[in-house]
């Protein structure tokens, strides 16, 4: 009996491993720096570094879209960022600087934070690895991180712990509910 369970929780193991190892790898050669881009209004640009880790070079396409995975680079000049340059070769093992840069093009709400995607599409050359003859498949990678533009009204981050106020309701039969509170100036509770 205990040889059985010792079989199945081997089992369970591996195929727990086998599920959650595709989920941890990231196969994008060319990455982004960093899991995300904090834009103060403030700020007249912000760098995002990019970094190719494998030994080809890569032709790398920027843009942003407000989170519709269909928006193409084409359809992307309503958004209210750029990033410069938008498109650039990247050499093997080289890193390479793309600005964000606010254009004013769409008023931003000033009471509290936008969220857009910064789009990184990374093309292979094509004549690297085979005859002319052969066939061959081109693999085109995206990469998306979110970016937040953060009005200066909403004070620094390090404040917001001031503003939150936690309280518990008793339901009755020994069952309690935790209420997390957050105070903002001129909105009611």
């Amino acid at each position: 009996m205990k040889m059985d369970t010792r079989h199945s929780a081997l089992y369970y193991l591996i195929v727990f491993l086998l599920l959650a190892l595709p989920a941890t790898a990231s196969w994008a050669s060319v990455t982004i720096l960093g899991s995300r881009i904090i834009y103060p209004s403030t700020a007249s640009s912000v760098d995002v570094q990019l970094k190719n880790n494998d030994a080809i070079p890569y032709i790398v396409q920027t843009w942003f879209d407000d989170g519709d995975m269909n928006t193409s680079p084409e359809n992307s000049s309503a958004m209210p960022f750029i990033a410069t340059p938008p498109v650039f070769r990247i050499q093997p093992k080289a890193g390479q600087v793309v600005r964000v840069i606010y254009n004013n093009t769409k008023k931003l709400p000033q009471d509290r934070e936008s969220v857009f995607w910064f789009n990184v599409l990374q093309v292979p050359p094509t004549n690297i690895g085979s005859d002319s003859g052969q066939n061959k498949m081109l693999v085109m990678l995206r990469s998306r991180i979110k970016l937040f533009y953060r009005p200066d009204g909403l004070g620094k981050p390090d404040n917001l712990a001031k503003k939150l106020q936690i309280k518990t309701v008793n339901k009755g039969s020994g069952k309690a509910v935790l209420l997390l509170l957050i105070r903002s100036p001129g909105l009611p509770l």
